[in-house]
């Protein structure tokens, strides 16, 4: 499965684009200008997130390139007492996520939902379950998945 996200607008602190899945429309997206990985092909793993305790998909970056490396790098990741799905997380973790805006985020996630103002989302839960689910399912066959960011 191949995720693209078509980036058209940089405003201050937010980067605005839209999220598509093997050429299908599924969700506007923000980032902070400030933590935003560069254009390029990643891979994408489900991970296990300590901080949220769910599965979150994972961008796989320089600073963790494999899957091996991610729970060594996880570990290293201090642990918040109250997390929502606006909180930052402590390290640079590249995740597609929830949350609804990207003012004071600068662990380099990108949020999924319905684009209000450049920086601000809303409705962000349908389409971050979805992606999840996907991502689940592909898991289980073993399937490869990727995110070009243009």
């Amino acid at each position: 499965m191949n995720i693209t996200i078509k980036r058209f607008s940089k405003r201050s602190q937010a980067i605005d684009g839209t999220l598509y899945i093997d050429g299908i429309r599924i969700c506007d997206t923000a980032e902070n200008a400030e933590s935003c990985l560069r254009p390029g092909t990643y891979p994408v793993i489900r991970h296990k997130c300590r901080q949220k305790a769910r599965f979150v998909p994972v961008i796989l970056s320089d600073n963790c390139p494999d899957r091996e490396h991610l729970e060594a790098y996880c570990r290293r990741c201090k642990k918040l007492r109250y997390v929502t799905c606006n909180s930052s997380m402590p390290c640079f973790c590249p995740q597609i996520t929830m949350g609804n805006g990207v003012h004071n985020r600068k662990d380099g996630s990108i949020i999924t939902g319905t684009r209000i103002v450049s920086g601000c989302l809303k409705q962000s839960k349908e389409p971050f379950e979805n992606i999840c689910e996907r991502l689940r399912k592909l898991d289980g066959r073993g399937s490869e998945v990727t995110l070009t960011i243009r």
